[in-house]
């Protein structure tokens, strides 16, 4: 008995190092550096954090619960529960803004104010929820996800007249699908946003009317594969296409806007199981966006806007290594060589103004992580300026603490 009992504790110590993932661990071996797609891990790295992008992975993660904080401006809790070993649910609340629409942020968005989907100049919506529900059916797995992001502000005059009313809306659907092959598993997701923000306010008369109206689609197909190779490892390719598209209409003074974009990031990680707990995970890739606004003004023609971006390549590094059984290290790190361009027609049909660049992002990350007893993890993202000048409580740097943090637990 005694033996059993010590074989179900080193158990759940071997599963709280492998399976409980959160975004502080992905961090840690660079999959949470912001906008930098050469850091590709949230997708190649096999842990629970996939099931975000491939919902069908859920089903492998059942029985766990995670509160996480940090200087990331990043705050979560979730859990998953199991009701049969064949069927899970998960969800999670979280401090995260809207997701970055692909014609609702940056320089050539949709929305007349510099801001897609933003209200009162914020970062963006406010997360309302994810639901995840993963079932295995024997022959295949299956997962789905519902998220939403909103917001609202509304003002009224003496009279309860309606006066502003703003309310960006963010809806994401996704399906996923895996399948066990002679080869290894295949992994594919489908994934819809569909982004409504409502802006109304004076204009000119005591009532709310509308002064822009927009719409927004965006679509992803994600597929990704896992290939034993030479006894333990694994070869880990992924294909990522996106498309949006959507317009806008300016009712105060009739201008209108259309926009399309086309996006695709293919590469490969190669996941070396180098035995007792270590992992080496580096990978490469290459990508390219290119996105197309056309602007008619009232009365007018035309004009287009195009911007162009693509990655040769980007590569990262991830490294998980367990040190004992409950203390492990993680670093990692990531860079990206891509060029950007714009250019573009007037209303006349003539050239305007372009421009091109190369640049390179580069990132790197380490942490550190606990496995105690009972299947209770403690995930450190610690940023690396704590190794050039000291922890940030000593040092003051960032008037934080320099680190994210979360604690999870497996039931």
């Amino acid at each position: 008995m005694k033996t059993k009992l010590m074989a179900l504790a080193a158990l759940g110590v071997a599963i709280a190092s492998t399976a409980s993932a959160t975004e502080s661990r992905l961090r840690s071996i660079s999959g949470g550096a912001a906008g930098l797609r050469s850091s590709y891990k949230n997708v190649t790295f096999l842990d629970d954090r996939n099931i975000f992008v491939l919902p069908a992975e859920l089903v492998k993660y059942g029985e766990w619960a995670a509160v996480e904080t940090g200087d990331i401006g990043y705050t979560s809790f979730g859990f998953h529960y199991n009701f049969t070993p064949t069927l899970v649910l998960a969800m999670y609340g979280t401090s995260q803004d809207v997701p970055a629409l692909n014609l609702g942020a940056g320089g050539d968005n949709l929305d007349q104010s510099g801001c897609g989907f933003c209200i009162n100049g914020d970062a963006g919506a406010t997360h309302k929820g994810t639901i995840i529900l993963g079932v295995d059916t024997g022959s295949v797995r299956l997962g789905f996800l519902l998220a939403a992001w909103a917001d609202m502000a509304k003002d009224f005059d003496a009279d309860e007249n309606l006066v502003k009313n703003e309310g960006p809306l963010v809806v994401q659907f996704a399906a996923g699908l895996g399948v066990g092959t002679a080869m290894g598993d295949l992994d594919f997701a489908l994934d819809l946003k569909i982004g409504l923000p409502t802006h109304e306010g004076l204009s000119g008369g005591d009532t709310a009317e509308p002064l822009t109206e927009q719409n927004q689609i965006d679509v992803g197909l994600l597929f990704r594969g896992t290939f034993p190779f030479s006894g333990p490892h694994e070869l880990v390719p992924y294909v990522n296409l996106d498309v949006a598209f959507g317009s806008s209409t300016n009712l105060a003074n009739d201008q209108q806007k259309s926009g399309l974009h086309f996006g695709v990031d293919l590469g490969m990680d190669i996941r070396l199981n180098l035995g007792d707990g270590i992992t080496v995970q580096p990978g490469l890739g290459f990508g390219g966006r290119v996105t197309s606004i056309e602007t008619t003004p009232d009365g007018g023609d035309p004009s287009i806007n195009r911007a162009h971006e693509f990655a040769l390549p980007f590569y990262s590094l991830a490294v998980d290594v367990k040190v004992t059984d409950w203390f492990d290290i993680r670093f990692g790190g990531a860079q990206r060589v891509y060029w950007t361009w714009t250019s573009g027609e007037d209303g006349n049909g003539d050239p305007i103004a372009s421009n091109s660049q190369a640049n390179v992002d580069h990132f790197i990350s380490t942490g550190v992580a606990f496995n105690l007893p009972a299947g209770v993890s403690i995930d450190v993202e610690v940023n690396n300026g704590w190794w050039r000048k000291g922890p940030y409580l000593l040092s003051g740097d960032g008037g934080g603490f320099g680190m994210s943090a979360a604690i999870s637990k497996d039931w």
